[in-house]
């Protein structure tokens, strides 16, 4: 899951923000900054489904204006095989502007494919997922919306020290390659278990995975990093939260009690894994995105 790790720099984010991202920086084999653009006609169903939502119930002449500027159609349907979403890295930016007057210029853009997007837009986190499809990072990050929550090694940086975390990095390697590990074992029994269509007990097995295998190795990786060389932690501009523990969870408030939730995250995950293994004409998304947040539930 964290072989690849797209950082979303599209807006300025702010510096708790930047704390959460540190965390996946850590444990990702490899971190590159991301700037997103959607295809217009995607943007365009969305942006229209949401308007109709809002004007839900409102007066039948305000409907009618908004029809009538023509930049909203509520029964558009985007099905195509083009693009969701695409980004350029800061590196290609750099050279395209550098370049931009020249017939060197290349504009190289990516298509998400099973990288971990890294991002506090539920715009971008949808149209990702509905790019990629159900595959071993998607799987997860089903679950994660779900309510199963992805721990995250409890230890933020700033990350302007990029010299210094890849210093800690190194110095992390065997405690990393074991945190992956364990994620990525788990990544492939949810997909095995997503294909195969039985999602019975599917919530429960996937709350033990992660509080019984991910979270002590996410804790074993804190342990070590806090033995470091204090001068280097100082200088990465290390942090621990004490609120709560960084994970990948739901965005959505968790309400009822644990045979009702347990319903509640099957149903979802039914509904979220059947969708993305359609084609990718077929993909359509419900708003069930994941969250990079504290849980205080795990401290």
């Amino acid at each position: 899951m964290f072989n690849i790790a797209v950082i979303d720099k599209t807006k300025k984010i702010s510096e708790s923000e930047s704390r959460f991202l540190s965390c996946i920086e850590l444990v990702s084999e490899e971190v590159t900054s991301g700037f997103f653009y959607f295809h217009a006609d995607w943007s365009k169903e969305h942006l229209s489904k949401e308007l109709e939502k809002t004007l839900k119930g409102q007066d039948e002449r305000i409907i009618n204006h908004f029809k009538s500027t023509g930049k909203y159609d509520f029964n558009y349907k985007f099905n195509s095989d083009m693009p969701r979403i695409v980004y350029a890295t800061k590196d290609t930016l750099n050279k395209a502007y550098s370049t931009l007057t020249t017939e060197e210029n290349e504009y190289k853009m990516y298509i998400p494919d099973r990288e971990v997007i890294a991002s506090f837009s539920p715009l971008v986190q949808r149209a990702s997922l509905e790019q990629q499809g159900l595959n071993t990072t998607t799987a997860m990050l089903v679950l994660a919306a779900a309510g199963i929550e992805i721990v995250l090694p409890n230890a933020s940086f700033n990350i302007k020290s990029s010299e210094e975390i890849n210093k800690i990095k190194e110095k992390l390697l065997h405690e990393r390659q074991e945190y992956i590990e364990t994620i990525a074992l788990m990544a492939d029994d949810s997909l095995d278990r997503l294909q195969s269509g039985d999602f019975n007990d599917i919530y429960n097995w996937a709350r033990n995975e992660a509080s019984l295998k991910i979270l002590p190795k996410a804790q074993c990786l804190e342990r070590k990093l806090n033995k470091l060389d204090k001068s280097l932690l100082k200088r990465a501009g290390v942090s621990f939260w004490k609120e709560g523990v960084p994970t990948i969870g739901t965005a959505l408030a968790n309400e009822g009690g644990r045979a009702a939730l347990r319903v509640m995250a099957e149903e979802s995950i039914k509904v979220l894994s059947t969708t993305l293994s359609k084609s990718i004409e077929e993909r359509k998304i419900p708003e069930a995105t994941y969250s990079i947040k504290l849980s205080k539930a795990l401290l």
